[in-house]
C-alpha cells in the first residue's frame, strides 16, 4: 500500500510544441501522501536497528502529512503515537490522526509553535521510557527512502516505456 504508485503522462504546448510530464500519482500510497514512503522507512530503519521496538510509543512533531503517516503506520503494527503539532493547523489532519488512534498535541504560539513542538517531543521521549523518536527533519533514512525507493522507481517505470527523465523536479518539504 505504499510505493510503487502510477507514473501519469501529462501532455500539453509549449510555445506551441507538444510537451510531455510525468507524474507520481503518490495519492494512490496508504494514507494519500508521499510522505507515507518517508514515515515507512524510517520505522523500517528503526526497526533493523532497534530503536524502536515491539510496544515502543512513537512521537514526531509535524505540520500535518508526516504525522498522519506514522499515526496510520503506527496503528497498523501496534503503536501508540503522540504527535505535536502547532494548534493553528488544519483541522481536518488533526481529526484524521485522532482517527486513526493518535493522541495529538496542540502547541500554541506562545509555547514556541513548530520550534516548540519538536521541543516537547524530544522532552517527552527524555522523559519516558520506551519512546520512539523519528526525527524526520534530521532523519538520514527520509531522504535514503527517496534515494532507493522512489527514484529507481522512476527510472524503472519511465524505463517501461522507453525514456528517462530529463529533468526532475519535487516539492520542498521534510
Amino acid at each position: 500500500m505504499i510505493g510503487d504508485t502510477p507514473l501519469i503522462e501529462i501532455h500539453y504546448r509549449y510555445e506551441g510544441k507538444p510537451r510531455r510530464i510525468y507524474a507520481k500519482y503518490e495519492i494512490m500510497n496508504m494514507t494519500g501522501s508521499v510522505k507515507d514512503r518517508m514515515a515507512a522507512h524510517i520505522m523500517r530503519r528503526a526497526y533493523e536497528s532497534g530503536e524502536l521496538q515491539p510496544g515502543f510509543t512513537i512521537v514526531e512533531a509535524t505540520s500535518g502529512n508526516t504525522g498522519i503517516s506514522f499515526a496510520a503506520l503506527g496503528r497498523a503494527l501496534g503503536h501508540y503515537v503522540r504527535i505535536y503539532m502547532p494548534d493553528w493547523l488544519s483541522q481536518e489532519r488533526i481529526l484524521l490522526m485522532h482517527n486513526l488512534g493518535a493522541e495529538v498535541i496542540p502547541v500554541s504560539k506562545s509555547q514556541g509553535g513548530f520550534l516548540g513542538s519538536i521541543e516537547l517531543a524530544e522532552t517527552f521521549a527524555r522523559e519516558n521510557d520506551r519512546v520512539y523518536l523519528p526525527r524526520q527533519f534530521d532523519n538520514p533514512a527520509n531522504t535514503e527512502a527517496h534515494e532507493l525507493g522512489t527514484g529507481p522507481e522512476i527510472e524503472r517505470q519511465l524505463a517501461k516505456l522507453g525514456r528517462q527523465a530529463d529533468a526532475f523536479v519535487a516539492g520542498v518539504g521534510t
